[in-house]
């Protein structure tokens, strides 16, 4: 799905970049993944293009277009379409992305089945940062309200909350 990010200050198209991977899921073994490898940010106002990440690597399976006091959502791209957040009130703070990028599993692929990392960047996919590292699972998050996002998540079997400053 092709998403468009609209705000006073910047008009920003983002394409993603598939691929499919063998991988055993929780639910089946030996099924095929589909998830959003790399994303491709089109500025409309000046036709530049960047790459999210410098390589296609990665298990990009949600991003979530962050806008003041909406709510805040965990739906996967395979599920939900990709991006959300991007047709709605209040001023765009960002994308926050759940992604793998490494495997750590050992199963020799990189899927959402690896380790969890959340990361932000700014609503032209510049200046993509690693917040949040090594989740077992991701929970939710809560509405950005105030500049902040808080981050629901589980490591090593304990439930923790992460508060992230969005200024």
């Amino acid at each position: 799905p092709i998403l468009a990010v609209s705000s006073l200050a910047v008009s920003v198209t983002v394409l993603p970049l598939g691929g499919v991977q063998e991988y055993e899921g929780s639910f089946s073994s030996g099924s095929a993944g589909t998830w959003t490898r790399n994303l491709l940010f089109h500025d409309g106002a000046t036709g530049a293009m960047r790459w999210l990440r410098e390589d296609d690597r990665a298990a990009i399976y949600s991003w979530e277009v962050l806008r003041e006091g909406a709510p805040g959502m965990a739906a996967t791209e395979v599920e939900e379409g990709g991006g959300r957040g991007a047709v709605g009130q209040g001023k765009v703070l960002g994308i926050r992305y759940e992604l793998a990028d490494a495997d750590t599993n050992g199963d020799g692929e990189i899927t959402p089945a690896d380790r969890n990392r959340v990361a932000l960047s700014g609503a032209a996919g510049d200046g993509l940062v690693t917040v949040l590292r090594d989740a077992d699972e991701l929970r939710g998050y809560s509405a950005p309200a105030q500049g902040r996002l808080f981050v629901f998540f589980q490591r090593e079997e304990k439930e923790w909350v992460a508060e992230l400053d969005l200024a």
